[in-house]
């Protein structure tokens, strides 16, 4: 769990997410069970990938356990069904991200959103 922390240390410090955001990671590792890449590898367990980039540029590049994203959902309305990139709602919808991310077979792209120079691409592995 070191590991994770000081991923989510990095990425504050880096500016590329806001404290509270950071806290919500920290508090979501401590429902999350332990267990190295290496494991996570070798079991075949899925992961989510996120990618932002803006004007071609990286801005993050992430990997974590399925289960934080199962984990994170509880906290999002059932009533929003809008992202925001670059200051600009982008419709989802929440219940097929749900389904992919529960079906345990369901391996692919979640979200690939190209907008005014920015690109989110969230991906299960």
């Amino acid at each position: 769990m070191n590991e994770e922390i000081e991923k989510i240390l990095s990425l504050l410090q880096d500016g590329k997410i806001n404290k509270e955001q950071a806290n919500k990671l920290i508090e979501a590792l401590k429902f999350v069970p332990s267990s190295s890449s290496d494991d996570l590898k070798k079991s075949g367990a899925r992961k989510i990938r996120v990618r932002i980039t803006e004007n071609d540029q990286q801005k993050i590049n992430l990997n974590f356990p399925i289960s934080w994203m199962t984990f994170g959902l509880k906290f999002i309305s059932r009533d929003e069904h809008f992202i925001s990139i670059g200051g600009q709602s982008i419709p989802i919808d929440k219940e097929k991200i749900t389904q992919a991310i529960t079906d345990p077979d369901f391996r692919g792209t979640l979200v690939d959103i190209e907008k005014d120079g920015s690109h989110v691409e969230v991906v299960i592995e």
